[in-house]
C-alpha cells in the first residue's frame, strides 16, 4: 500500500505521526511524509492519506488539505476529534519512526497520560482519560548516539504516581529535560519543586535553563500571578513578571 503521512501544524515532531509511520513501515507498505498541505506536481495516487492537526486555529489549513485530498483521515487535537492513534495501530504497538524528521536529534515523548484536572477548554480528560503511567524516562531516550535530550509532553507529570521515581531517573542519568506543556502551579508541592529545582530544565531547543511554570484558569491575571509567585518561592528562583494569559 502507498501512504501519505502530512504533518499540517506545529513545530515540534508529530508523535503521532511517527507512530504512524513506523506502523505502516513495519507492514511493508510504502510511506511518504511531507508537510505539504496540497498535492504536489505529478504526485502518486495513495491508498490512504492522513493528516494531523494539533492546533485549531489550523482550519484554513485542513479545509485546503481536504480540498486536496477528500478522502484524507484527519486527527490530532487540532481537528476537533476524539480518535486515538492507538485505535489505528493498537494499543500495543509503540515505535516511532524519528526518520521522518532527520533533523532532529532529542528524544520526546510521553511519560504520562491524563490529567487530574477537567478543565473546560481542555480536551485531555476527554481524549486521554484519568492520569496514568506511560514510560520511563529511559525508554523515551532514543540511546547512544542521541543526546541525553528529553522533551516532555506530559499534561500533568507531578500528578502521576511515579513522578519521584522519574525525576530520579533524570537526576540519576543526567538528562536534560524540556517539560513541553508546563508544569500546573495549582498542584505544584514543596516536594515536587525541590526536585523541579534539581532538574536539568532546559527550553526547547535545550539552549536556556528554564523555571517555566503554567498557571492554568487564574479567576484573575492576580490570582494567577499568586499563584506563580508562591511556586517561584517554593523553587527558590526569581521570578520576572511580562504578562499573565488567563483563559476564561
Amino acid at each position: 500500500m502507498k501512504i501519505r503521512i502530512t504533518h499540517l501544524d506545529g513545530k515540534l515532531p508529530n508523535l503521532a505521526l511517527m507512530k504512524l509511520s513506523a506502523w505502516h513501515k513495519a507492514k511493508g507498505d510504502e510511506v511518504h511524509f511531507t508537510k505539504s498541505i496540497q498535492r504536489e506536481l505529478w504526485e502518486t495516487e495513495y491508498d490512504l492519506v492522513y493528516g494531523s492537526s494539533i492546533f485549531s486555529w489550523s482550519k484554513p489549513a485542513r479545509d485546503l488539505f481536504l480540498a486536496n485530498f477528500p478522502n484524507a483521515i484527519i486527527g490530532g487535537t487540532g481537528s476537533g476529534k476524539t480518535q486515538t492513534i492507538e485505535e489505528i495501530t493498537g494499543s500495543d504497538f509503540d515505535e516511532y519512526d524519528y526518520s521522518i524528521y532527520p533533523h532532529f536529534k532529542q528524544s520526546i515523548g510521553f511519560s504520562q497520560r491524563g490529567c487530574r484536572l477537567k478543565c473546560s477548554f481542555c480536551v485531555v480528560p476527554t481524549k486521554e482519560g484519568k492520569i496514568r503511567d506511560n514510560s520511563t524516562i529511559s525508554r523515551i531516550w532514543r540511546g547512544e548516539p542521541y543526546p541525553k535530550q528529553i522533551i516532555l509532553l506530559d499534561n500533568d507529570f507531578f500528578g502521576q504516581p511515579d513522578w519521584k521515581k522519574k525525576t530520579e531517573e533524570m537526576l540519576e542519568n543526567d538528562f536534560e529535560v524540556s517539560f513541553n506543556q508546563g508544569i500546573n502551579v495549582r498542584l505544584i508541592h514543596k516536594e515536587g519543586a525541590e526536585q523541579l529545582a534539581k532538574l536539568k530544565y532546559r527550553d526547547d531547543q535545550f539552549k536556556n535553563k528554564l523555571e517555566e511554570l503554567a498557571a492554568l484558569t487564574p479567576t484573575s491575571a492576580d490570582a494567577g500571578k499568586q499563584w506563580l509567585e508562591k511556586a517561584a518561592h517554593q523553587l527558590e528562583v526569581n521570578a520576572a513578571w511580562e504578562m499573565i494569559g488567563c483563559y476564561d
